[in-house]
């Protein structure tokens, strides 16, 4: 797992022996923190750093090594007024825990850029400790996720191996040229989720999903190639069709993503020649729609360069990018684009007919 690290202050804290269970307190600051920084509001450096003079911050640079809350308070509000205050921060899967006087947080919010509209996901941890009634952070690390290209094997990996395997005859749906689109869907952070919603509400909630993203594959005159998990492979005749299938996906989702915590869907897509070259289309083509995918953040839509290339001169599609991706199995960066798409956005013509 790579990641870089921003910033990670600590301090050695005891807390009495006694039950854990979920803290409401604790969630409803780290919201607090997100609103505030969001609208530009600084007050929460004083109100969750801790005081002490043992604190500890580590920042990425090796000669950033601070002690003391003051120290530490005067860093996180420089950092503020250099810039990061654009930010608008999202909660993830918020996780909030307390055991006596001590409590800790998890989460992988995002920051969007409010200049650029840049999307960055994070990896948030922080333990904190009762001072004066009140909890106040000891320990804070926040680290920007770098997709993985090797350690962890995923829903998607999975899928494409099996597909690889078995090769199943897509020729049928083949365009003219004999093209087919390959498109692959994963939930982020659906061990978290499952985690937090406990078996029967994560899997009504995976249940609505799935037909969600079955349903809109049917009706996009698409096929389910194979569901694994929380991932599926879907195959297209168009990557015109794929795309529209992928932004329907998307805008339904969003609307079911109304409850709490919200599930969020990272799709990636790429076209293939099953027909001509069924080697490189399985071992290469279908591999690097699901590598695309994986590099993909939550909600957001990612088709290679070749996808965008057919998909251009229709002039239906919006893009973001390049985005280069240093992908497991390929030599050289991939170039990927982020598909545009709006919550509750008129359907593509595919689904007014």
């Amino acid at each position: 797992m790579k990641s870089t690290s921003r910033h990670s202050c600590s301090l050695r804290v005891e807390g009495r022996a006694d039950r854990v269970y979920p803290s409401t307190d604790l969630r409803d600051l780290m919201l607090g923190v997100y609103r505030d920084w969001s609208e530009g509001d600084d007050s929460f450096v004083d109100r969750v750093t801790s005081d002490r003079p043992e604190a500890l911050l580590i920042g990425s640079d090796p000669r950033e090594w601070l002690e003391g809350g003051p120290a530490i308070k005067a860093v996180w509000r420089r950092q503020f007024e250099e810039g990061t205050s654009k930010w608008v921060w999202t909660a993830g899967v918020l996780q909030a825990f307390e055991e006596g006087s001590v409590g800790w947080v998890a989460d992988n919010p995002t920051t969007t850029d409010r200049s650029t509209g840049e999307v960055v996901s994070w990896r948030l941890t922080g333990v904190f400790h009762r001072e004066g009634g009140r909890w106040k952070a000891v320990q804070f690390h926040a680290s920007e996720g770098v997709p993985n290209t090797s350690e962890l094997t995923t829903s998607i990996e999975e899928i494409a191996e099996d597909v690889e395997r078995a090769r199943p005859d897509l020729g049928s749906l083949a365009a003219l040229q004999g093209t087919v689109t390959i498109v692959f869907t994963d939930i982020e952070s659906s061990t978290a989720l499952n985690e937090r919603l406990g078996d029967e509400a994560w899997l009504e909630r995976l249940r609505e999903h799935d037909r969600i993203v079955s349903r809109t594959t049917e009706a996009s005159g698409g096929t389910v190639v194979k569901t694994q998990g929380d991932g599926a492979m879907l195959a297209f005749p168009s990557a015109r069709a794929g795309l529209e299938c992928a932004i329907e996906i998307q805008r339904r989702l969003a609307d079911l993503d109304a409850a709490e915590p919200p599930i969020r869907t990272r799709i990636g897509l790429h076209v293939g020649e099953p027909v001509r070259e069924a080697d490189d289309f399985f071992g290469r083509d279908v591999a690097l729609a699901a590598r695309i995918a994986n590099a993909a953040r939550g909600g957001e839509i990612l088709v290679s360069a070749l996808a965008k290339a057919l998909l251009d001169p229709s002039r239906a599609f919006g893009f973001e990018g390049p985005r280069e991706l240093e992908l497991k199995g390929f030599d050289g960066a991939q170039r990927a684009y982020a598909a545009s798409w709006d919550a509750g956005g008129e359907p593509p013509a595919a689904f007014t007919a």
